[in-house]
C-alpha cells in the first residue's frame, strides 16, 4: 500500500488531491497500480487539470515497469472527467447510501418498506428475538464465527483474524457489531465502522444463519439503521453492492431506500505503448 500526494504552491502548500494505492503485478515484469479515488480538495473545481497533473506526477513518480493504473470512484464529476478524456471504464457495482435525514426510520417503516419487509421485521420479533450493538472488541469472537461460517458457505472470499486486528487498532470504538439472537442462539451479526466526522455508519461484514421463512441478515441491518439514527448519524452506506437490479443483495438493500451510487472504475495507460504491449502478451498467456 502507497500513498500519493499533490499540493498546492507555496506559500499555501496544502495537500489538493490524493491517490491511495497498491501494486499488482501483471504478467513478467511490468506492473499495475490499483487506487480507490483519487480524493480531491472540494474547494477546488478544476477537477480536469487536478486529474491532469495527479497523473503526469504519478507517472513521473512509480517505475518504468508500472504501465498502468485503475481508478475507483463514486464521485460522479470526477468519473465524467474521465469518460471525457476517453478513458475505459465499467460500472458493476456500487453503494446504496441512506440519508436519514431525507428518510428517517420511521418513514422507512411507514412508507418505504413493503408489507414484504414488515413481515420480515414482525416474524423476527414474534420469535421474541434479541438484538444488540456493541463494540467489536467486546462480541468478536462470536461475530468472527459465524462471519466466517457464512463466507466459507457462500464460497467469499474470508478476511483473517489479522485483518480485524488492524480494524479494531485503527477503528478502536468506531468498530460495531449488531447482533441478532433468537432462543439464545446468534442468528445474524453486521460489523459497521463508524466515521464521526462524516456522520456516515458503514455496514462492512456480515454473517447469518439460513431460517426458513425468516431474513436475520435483513434485521440485523434494520438494527443498524436504528441504532445510526439515535446516535446522531445521518447517512448508511450499505457497502459494495452489484448493479444488477434482479440481484437479491441488490433487492434487500433497496428496500430501505437509499441511492445507489455507481462506483466507477477506469482503467489509465500511464505509458500506453508499453501497456498495449503487455495487454497482448497477456492475452497470449492466458491462452
Amino acid at each position: 500500500m502507497a500513498y500519493f500526494g499533490l499540493h498546492s504552491s507555496p506559500p499555501d502548500a496544502r495537500l489538493i488531491a490524493a491517490c491511495p494505492f497498491f501494486y499488482s503485478n501483471l504478467r513478467g515484469p511490468f506492473k499495475h497500480v490499483a487506487s480507490n479515488g483519487p480524493v480531491f480538495d472540494e474547494s477546488r473545481d478544476n477537477y480536469d487539470g487536478l486529474l491532469v497533473s495527479l497523473m503526469q506526477s504519478l507517472r513521473n513518480s512509480l517505475s518504468m515497469t508500472v504501465l498502468s493504473v485503475s481508478l475507483r470512484t463514486t464521485n460522479k464529476t470526477v468519473a465524467d472527467v474521465l469518460i471525457a478524456r476517453g478513458y475505459r471504464w465499467s460500472t458493476v457495482s456500487g453503494d446504496f447510501l441512506l440519508d436519514m435525514e431525507k428518510t428517517p426510520p420511521d418513514e422507512i417503516w411507514e412508507k418505504v418498506f413493503r408489507k414484504r419487509e414488515r413481515y420480515k421485521i414482525r416474524s423476527l420479533d414474534s420469535k421474541g428475538v434479541l438484538s444488540e450493538v456493541s463494540n467489536a472488541q467486546d462480541s468478536f469472537s462470536p461475530f468472527f464465527q459465524l462471519y466466517e461460517e457464512t463466507m466459507r458457505k457462500k464460497s467469499y472470499q474470508i478476511k483473517d483474524h489479522l485483518f480485524f486486528d488492524k480494524l479494531l487498532e485503527g477503528f478502536g470504538n468506531d468498530f460495531k457489531i449488531a447482533s441478532v439472537s433468537v432462543n439464545k442462539e446468534l442468528v445474524a451479526v453486521t460489523a459497521f465502522l463508524c466515521n464521526q466526522k462524516t456522520r456516515t455508519v458503514h455496514i462492512s461484514y456480515v454473517g447469518y444463519k439460513e431460517l426458513h421463512g425468516l431474513s436475520p441478515s435483513f434485521y440485523a441491518d434494520w438494527i443498524v439503521v436504528k441504532w445510526a439514527n439515535g446516535n446522531g448519524f445521518r447517512f448508511v452506506n450499505f457497502g459494495d453492492t452489484s448493479s444488477d437490479e434482479t440481484n437479491k443483495i441488490h433487492q434487500a438493500k433497496e428496500a430501505f431506500g437509499g441511492e445507489f451510487i455507481p462506483r466507477y472504475r477506469f482503467s489509465i495507460p500511464l505509458r500506453p505503448r508499453m501497456y498495449a504491449i503487455a495487454r497482448r502478451l497477456n492475452a497470449v498467456l492466458r491462452r
